[in-house]
């Protein structure tokens, strides 16, 4: 397949062009065709317009492609255009959300549907560089060249870390000499492509790139291709309450400046140590080592579970309290007298982590 733009001079560049011979232009041509053929199944990728790139690039930030692959289907079925992407309401796209984390891109896109009635509005916001909440120097880039084919740079973590090792040193005068001759579209993805599954970064795949036989990096050991190592996450000890009555159980409907605003959430406590996030310390109100005695003296033993979100890495104690009638449940109510509890029945709009937790339950 001939990707290439021989006619695209759109691009200007202050250095003087760089050496890109036949050979060069051949590996990178390999690139993209392999690209074209392994993911070109991607539902994204099937049907283009801007709409769908700008959905699919919100749901795929820190996000894997399988777990966004029945989100994005379910998304455009229910809304599959700007028309109607326009009139979408705050909880239907929260609904939507769930399971995909990083809350603030949900609200970031309801305000985009809120602002811009039109795609064409939107494009021409992104053209002329407005500030537009929730898409920085990155999503611009990958609108403009993945939505609309444009001569955009949409430099990610993988493409960064590809080129990085490519050139063995950030060169993006060398990017904007490559975009002369490929789409933009297919070269990007394909770039996208290759740092995810071959040019990791703890793991590369070196006999497996067609852009080995020209990259400075090849068959090295990741760790000598100055790649910063990602920094230890913070640990995070939340305590999370299931209290059941009848039906419905105890939740914390979350609100504008918290984290997960717009949704429930189980009743929650931070265990604080010294090494505790002062951001995330002002979340929660603290449980101290007093009450976790104290619940365990109850012969109960929380369950655990761990996940990783952002830079935090959350160990999750789950305490059961069933029995309405024991000391454990006025106890853990008192726990929460400041906070405005709600009972809520587990299909209604909770945050990812609290959902997940009641569906492992069986209460």
């Amino acid at each position: 397949m001939d990707y290439s733009l021989k006619n695209m001079d759109t691009l200007n560049t202050h250095a003087n062009p760089l050496l890109i011979d036949s050979s060069l232009l051949d590996s990178f041509e390999k690139l993209l065709n392999w690209s074209q053929s392994h993911f070109a199944h991607l539902p994204w990728r099937k049907s283009r317009s801007l709409y769908a790139t700008l959905i699919s690039e919100f749901m795929l930030q820190q996000t894997t492609v399988t777990a966004v692959i029945p989100k994005f289907i379910n998304f455009i079925n229910r809304y599959p255009s700007w028309e109607h992407f326009h009139q979408i309401k705050e909880q239907d796209l929260f609904a939507l959300w769930v399971g995909l984390g990083y809350y603030s891109r949900a609200r970031s896109l309801f305000n985009i549907a809120q602002k811009f009635k039109n795609e064409k509005d939107f494009l021409t916001a992104l053209k002329n560089g407005l500030k537009i909440q929730g898409i920085g120097p990155y999503t611009r880039g990958a609108l403009l060249s993945i939505g609309m084919n444009e001569p955009e740079m949409a430099i990610d973590a993988n493409i960064k870390r590809v080129l990085s090792r490519y050139r063995m040193h950030q060169d993006t005068n060398f990017y904007k000499q490559i975009l002369r001759h490929y789409s933009p579209r297919a070269l990007n993805e394909a770039l996208m492509d290759l740092g995810r599954e071959v040019c990791q970064a703890r793991k590369i795949a070196c006999e497996k790139c067609y852009l080995a036989p020209n990259c400075q990096s090849a068959y090295k050991n990741p760790s000598n291709t100055k790649i910063k190592n990602t920094p230890n996450k913070i640990i995070l000890n939340l305590h999370r309450f299931v209290l059941k009555q009848d039906a419905l159980f105890a939740a914390i409907d979350k609100t504008k400046g918290q984290w997960l605003a717009g949704y429930l959430e189980l009743p929650t406590l931070i265990h604080i140590s010294t090494e505790t996030d002062k951001n995330a310390a002002k979340q929660y109100p603290e449980i101290t080592e007093y009450d976790i005695e104290f619940l365990k003296k109850q012969h109960l033993q929380p369950k655990q579970h761990t996940q990783t979100i952002t830079k935090y890495l959350i160990k999750n104690h789950i305490w059961i309290i069933q029995d309405r009638s024991e000391n454990t449940w006025h106890y853990a109510l008192n726990l929460f007298k400041n906070q405005e509890m709600q009972w809520r029945s587990p299909e209604s709009l909770w945050a990812s982590s609290s959902q997940k937790i009641l569906q492992s339950l069986t209460l």
